[in-house]
């Protein structure tokens, strides 16, 4: 049982690191969000796994691929 639990653990970190270097490429990326006068190029699929309101956001309109955010959020956050 231990060493099932040692392959997931190193498949897991495989997987973070594979969406690591797609997140630092900037490939593939389907929608925009705009906060202020910054655009960030972002990949829908993972800011809908990891976050309810971008979830919310892109099954209200699937084909909107440019996201004008609340102005008062920080753009250095993003």
């Amino acid at each position: 049982q231990q060493e099932g639990y040692k392959d997931e653990v190193l498949v897991s970190d495989q997987m973070a690191a594979d969406l690591a270097k797609l997140f630092h490429s900037h490939k593939w990326t389907d929608v925009t969000l705009a906060v202020k006068d910054r655009r960030f190029n972002a990949h829908r699929l993972i800011l809908s796994a990891r976050c309810s309101y971008f979830k919310n956001l892109f099954e209200a309109e699937p084909n909107k691929v440019l996201f004008e955010l609340d102005s008062s959020l920080n753009p250095d956050v993003l």
